[in-house]
């Protein structure tokens, strides 16, 4: 288990076993720490390559010639070894200034402002600005704006020499504009763009001479004041005669209107009276005729509505005398009636008594003598109890038809036909 290794100077050599395992085993890990290796350098060339700008920043590529090959606000580049990469701020820069300088007529004059600037967007002008602005620190912003200021004040000056007070005053637009194209001619080789300029103020150093061209201005403006309203006071006067005029004109065409239409007025209500006295007249004369043919028409629809009402009073009592006969008739009819059943109801009552009698005394014939005398008790119990007496006292002063004994049993026979009578 040897293995013949051939050394520096050619000779085999021999390794022992446990050697050569562990340069074995070894072996395998080193392709694993390569690749770490490989990684890890890798990952910091990428992290040296990848730049990444803010919103508010630019990022500007050089190449190896010192060429810009790229200017962006807020991108990302991955450069390559031999490419320059910068980021400097993006944001506007605002620089005041004060020029004060003697005018054509010799006075002293202020003229104040601002302008605004960025870096130039086209071409290199990024690369210009980060050239000649120290890299666009604050010490070379602080620069640049030192030198526009400057540079606004010595243009403002030698325009304002030229120009007199009123010209200064009133043409702020000129200056401005001739002093931000004098300045693009010069700052665009920096890299520098004029966003804008404006004159805020222009100022006269000499109060008197302020005061005067106050006072002058002022008397000037109180003199065509004054004017205009003496013209609009004569304007006003001249309207107001000529609405007079007019108004005049006016009422005395309206009054000869108004005695024309009272005329017509007058005249039309006497012949709308006139007409209204022919037409009362029609109407009393018709309303005469027909109250008279009214008064006929009801003299006769009197007439004949009394002649049917003594028809109807002549009907009705005819009627009634009818209708009573009629009554009376039925009256009579009814008593006779009436009478008849109650001579039926005695006949057939008297009948009935006499059959009833007859059995009753067939029933006694029968009898013996003490259930004749129990039914004569009872008989007269009957008969008395039917009586409207309260008290009943016989007296019997002799033989009673037939000769019967005279007892109180041959009263019954009496007192019942009287109470069916």
């Amino acid at each position: 288990y040897q293995r013949r290794v051939r050394g520096r100077a050619g000779t085999d050599m021999e390794i022992p076993s446990e050697k050569r395992q562990h340069h074995h085993s070894s072996s395998k890990w080193l392709p694993l720490l390569g690749i770490l290796l490989l990684g890890a350098l890798a990952g910091m060339i990428a992290c040296n390559c990848v730049h990444h700008a803010a919103p508010n920043e630019w990022l500007l590529v050089v190449d190896g010639q010192g060429e810009q090959t790229k200017a962006v606000v807020g991108g990302t580049h991955v450069s390559s070894p031999w490419e320059q990469v910068v980021k400097f701020p993006s944001n506007l820069q605002k620089v005041s200034f004060k020029a004060q300088q003697v005018t054509r007529e010799m006075q002293g004059i202020e003229v104040s402002g601002f302008a605004s600037w960025v870096v130039y967007r086209e071409d290199s002008g990024p690369l210009k600005a980060f050239r000649h602005l120290d890299g666009l620190t604050p010490e070379g912003i602080e620069a640049a704006n030192d030198s526009l200021r400057d540079m606004a004040e010595s243009i403002l000056r030698a325009k304002l020499a030229n120009l007199t007070i009123a010209e200064v005053i009133t043409s702020r637009e000129y200056l401005r504009d001739v002093c931000q194209k004098s300045m693009m001619e010069v700052v665009r080789g920096w890299g520098v763009w004029i966003e804008t300029l404006e004159v805020t103020d222009v100022k006269i150093l000499s109060a008197s001479l302020f005061k005067n061209m106050q006072t002058q201005f002022r008397e000037a403006t109180r003199l065509e004041a004054e004017m205009r309203q003496l013209a609009t006071q004569r304007q006003i006067h001249r309207r107001q005669l000529q609405l007079e005029q007019e108004r005049v004109e006016q009422e005395a065409e309206i009054a000869s209107r108004v005695a024309a239409m009272r005329h017509e007025k007058d005249k039309a209500e006497l012949e709308l009276e006139l007409e209204r006295t022919n037409l009362r007249a029609e109407m009393e004369k018709r309303q005469a005729v027909y109250q008279a043919e009214q008064e006929l028409l009801l003299q006769e629809q009197q007439s004949a509505l009394a002649k049917k009402k003594l028809d109807l009073e002549l009907l009705r009592s005819q009627r009634e005398h009818e209708a009573e006969m009629q009554r009376e008739q039925q009256k009579l009819e009814l008593e006779r009636l009436r009478a008849e059943h109650r001579r039926q109801e005695e006949i057939k009552a008297h009948s009935l008594g006499i059959s009833q009698l007859k059995e009753k005394l067939a029933v006694e014939t029968t009898m013996t003598e003490a259930n004749h005398r129990s039914a004569l008790l009872d008989a007269t119990k009957q008969v008395y109890s039917k009586l409207p007496l309260k008290d009943v006292k016989l007296v019997n002063f002799g033989a009673m038809p037939g000769g019967g004994a005279g007892n109180s049993s041959d009263l019954l026979p009496w007192l019942w036909a009287g109470m069916n009578s």
